[in-house]
């Protein structure tokens, strides 16, 4: 669909590796999507309906910020999941730093 991108399949199966590897699959199921219209972001959660966008524009070709920014934003899920701020908290610092993510910016 994009070149230089996987497939969304491909999205939701690292989707639900991650869950495991790094969050207990305490995440909720999600839809990952790509979204051609992002021009400022790179992605975003949101929660009704439970949803990971990624920006082809800017993550194309460039597969460690894809898995960094979908990890990001699997961060702010997980922390909505545990019922917490899923803001860009201590928590979500430190939770960044356990995965070995080195910026809250995407």
């Amino acid at each position: 669909m994009f070149p230089g991108l996987p497939e969304v399949a491909e999205l939701q199966l690292l989707f639900a590796q991650y869950n495991l590897m790094y969050f207990g699959g305490a995440i909720p199921s999600h839809r990952i999507a790509y979204n051609a219209r992002f021009a400022n972001l790179a992605g975003r959660v949101t929660y009704k309906p439970p949803l990971i966008e990624l920006s082809p524009k800017h993550l194309a070709g460039k597969s460690d910020e894809l898995r960094e920014t979908l990890l990001h934003e699997m961060i702010h899920a997980w922390l909505h999941a545990l019922g917490q701020n899923p803001g860009h908290t201590a928590k979500f610092k430190k939770k960044m730093r356990e995965i070995g993510l080195r910026s809250i910016y995407h």
